[in-house]
């Protein structure tokens, strides 16, 4: 199986993408613990950034490892995967933020709940545009029909398309 090549501008954009992250995480780490070293938030743009950044390495391990063929070889397809990744790991991150940081004001299930409904919509829309190989056909699915015999003239029926 020979793996997709990565455009170079695509990697370029990633490395940006890290050195921005690790640039600016460190001034937020900085900002904080000069600020107010007593409550520590720098914690959380960290993660909530390095999800991100992670979606961004993901999406672009699929497409290396995509052989021309399969589901990751579809960009549209790459695209819900990586979405799909985020919002489990984000809404991870949202829950434990609530339940840890105000357990007694619920609020991380509207995020999960329309973001969830969003991602579904984004999945109908994909299913809905893939190409007609990658779609579950009536033929494919099937069990090839016999000709049905008439009772009265014992005769085959002729097959209807």
């Amino acid at each position: 199986m020979a793996a997709s090549a990565v455009p170079k501008n695509e990697w370029k954009a990633f490395f940006i993408h890290l050195v921005l992250y690790v640039v600016v995480n460190l001034a937020l780490v900085q900002i904080n613990l000069m600020s107010d070293p007593q409550k520590i938030w720098y914690i959380w743009p960290l993660i909530g950034w390095g999800i991100g950044l992670a979606a961004h390495g993901l999406a672009l391990y699929l497409h290396a490892k995509s052989d021309g063929r399969g589901l990751f070889s579809q960009p549209e397809a790459r695209g819900f995967i990586t979405h799909l990744f985020v919002y489990v790991a984000v809404n991870l991150l949202l829950a434990f933020i609530n339940l840890t940081q105000t357990p007694t004001e619920l609020w991380f299930q509207w995020p999960l709940l329309g973001w969830g409904l969003a991602l579904f919509a984004h999945g109908l829309v994909l299913r809905r545009d893939a190409p007609a190989e990658t779609k579950p056909t009536q033929a494919a699915s099937s069990k090839p029909r016999r000709a049905k015999t008439s009772a009265r003239t014992g005769r085959r029926a002729a097959k209807s398309a």
